[in-house]
């Protein structure tokens, strides 16, 4: 991502709010945990991230088309700012490819995710369980 490397270490996935139809899962180049999630959450200065947000519950084979003109499913590349704990995200490109779901439950998946744009490119499979008492 930005021109750089980028390993996915750490996944957190949560929802905003228990009735939000929408997850939101973060994707860190360090550890993180559910345990330790008001913590790990915040983003690091300088640290580059992966924010992916997502109608959940999907069904296994659906596939989700990432760009700039979608507005519930969507995938931003991001850096910590200073001082926050906030990320700061670039803007969307028009295309930037998409994810399959692999496997769907309604507090669990795995997605394979093939996006390339002028921000970054992530392949490869990733698997998320949501934090349980995530804010």
């Amino acid at each position: 991502m930005d021109g750089a490397p980028f390993v996915t270490r750490g996944v957190l996935a949560h929802r905003r709010r228990a009735t939000d139809p929408q997850l939101e899962i973060q994707l860190f180049d360090r550890a993180v945990s559910c345990k330790n999630f008001d913590a790990d959450y915040e983003s690091r200065p300088g640290e580059t991230l992966a924010i992916i947000n997502l109608e959940w519950p999907k069904s296994k084979g659906d596939s989700v088309s990432f760009g700039a003109a979608t507005l519930d499913d969507r995938l931003q590349f991001c850096r910590g700012r200073e001082g926050s704990g906030r990320a700061s995200c670039e803007p969307r490109a028009q295309k930037q490819g998409s994810l399959t779901v692999l496997d769907a439950s309604p507090t669990s998946g795995a997605l394979s995710l093939e996006v390339e744009s002028p921000n970054g490119s992530l392949a490869g499979r990733l698997e998320f369980t949501l934090c349980p008492d995530a804010p």
